[in-house]
C-alpha cells in the first residue's frame, strides 16, 4: 500500500475552497442549502427559478436504474437515489448535469463497466455530488454509508493474463452483469469518461469483511480518462484507488479518509498534478 501526503498552503479548488466547518469537507461555492449537520452544506445549489431540486423534496426523487444500457442524462431538477448496484453497460454514457445530487444507501454503488462511461459536468457554482442518503434523514452521515463510484476500462494492467476483477464487487450477486467487475486490456488510451467539479463523500461500504469499495475506484482506465477538480471526503476505505492503466488526475482533494488517501497498484502510469491530502 502506498500513501501520498501532500502539504500545501493553498489549493484553489473552485468547487469548494471555503472554510472548514469542523468535519474537513470543503464548503461548496455560493448559494447552497444547509442540511443542519454541523452547519455542513449538502452540496446542492439553491434553486434559481426552480432549476435544481431540493434534497428534502422527495417528490423530486428518482431511483437510478440498476442497468443503464443506453445513453442517459441526469438533470439537476431531480435527486437520484441508488438502490443496490447500478451498472453503466452496453456502450452507454451516463452524463450528469451540473448541480445534480446522487444519494447512495447501504450496499449501493455506481459502476461504469468496460463498455460504459460516466461523465460528470459540474461547475464551480454547481458541483455534482455523490453523497449519503442520510443527508436528508435524522441519521448522521458517516464513512461507509454507501459504496462509491467505480470506473472500469480496457487499459493495460500489470497482472498475469492482463485482466482482473475489481475489489469490492461480489460477482455472485445476481445484479452484477457479465463483465460487470472485469477490467484491463490493451487499449492504453481507453476512455472511462471524465469527472469535473465533482465530490464523492461518505462512501466505502463494506460488502464483506475486509472487502470495501473506495470512494473512487479506477481499474484499467486509460489516458483519455480525466478527473479534474474532484474531492473525495470521509471514505471508509481508500479515497482514490487506481489499478493499472494511465488515467490523468488534476486538482484533487482527499479529506478525512480512513484508509489510504491515494493508493495505486498494478502498474499505474498516469499523471497526478495539484493534489491536497488532509488525513
Amino acid at each position: 500500500m502506498r500513501k501520498l501526503i501532500v502539504v500545501a498552503v493553498a489549493l484553489g479548488l473552485a468547487f469548494g475552497c471555503g472554510k472548514d466547518e469542523g468535519n474537513g469537507a470543503a464548503e461548496p461555492a455560493n448559494n447552497t442549502v444547509q442540511d443542519g449537520e454541523n452547519g455542513m452544506n449538502n452540496g446542492t445549489p439553491e434553486p434559481e427559478n426552480g432549476a435544481c431540486a431540493v434534497l428534502t423534496d422527495e417528490a423530486a426523487w428518482e431511483t437510478l436504474s440498476k442497468n443503464i444500457d443506453s445513453d442517459q442524462t441526469l438533470t439537476c431538477d431531480k435527486v437520484y437515489t441508488l438502490e443496490g448496484l447500478s451498472f453503466i453497460t452496453n456502450g452507454a454514457t451516463l452524463t450528469v448535469e451540473a448541480g445534480t445530487t446522487i444519494l447512495g444507501g447501504e450496499g449501493s454503488a455506481l459502476v461504469a463497466t468496460q463498455d460504459g462511461k460516466l461523465v460528470t459536468n459540474g461547475t464551480v457554482e454547481a458541483p455534482v455530488v455523490f453523497t449519503s442518503i442520510n443527508a436528508v434523514s435524522p441519521n448522521p452521515r458517516s464513512a461507509g454509508d454507501w459504496g462509491g463510484v467505480v470506473l472500469l476500462g480496457n487499459a493495460p494492467i500489470n497482472v498475469v493474463g492482463g485482466t482482473n476483477l475489481i475489489e469490492g464487487i461480489d460477482v455472485s450477486n445476481p445484479d452484477v452483469p457479465d463483465n460487470g467487475s472485469r477490467y484491463g486490456g490493451d487499449e492504453a488510451d481507453y476512455d472511462c469518461g471524465s469527472l469535473s467539479y465533482t465530490r464523492v463523500e461518505f462512501a466505502g461500504f463494506e460488502l464483506t469483511e475486509g472487502n470495501e469499495l473506495n470512494g473512487l475506484t479506477l481499474g484499467g482506465c486509460g489516458t483519455a480518462t480525466t478527473l479534474n477538480y474532484v474531492q473525495v471526503h470521509e471514505g471508509l476505505d481508500d479515497g482514490i484507488e487506481i489499478f493499472g492503466g494511465a488515467p490523468n488526475l488534476k486538482h484533487i482533494v482527499l479529506s478525512h479518509i480512513e484508509d489510504d488517501s491515494l493508493d495505486w497498484d498494478q502498474g499505474f502510469q498516469g499523471k497526478i498534478q495539484f493534489m491536497l491530502v488532509q488525513q
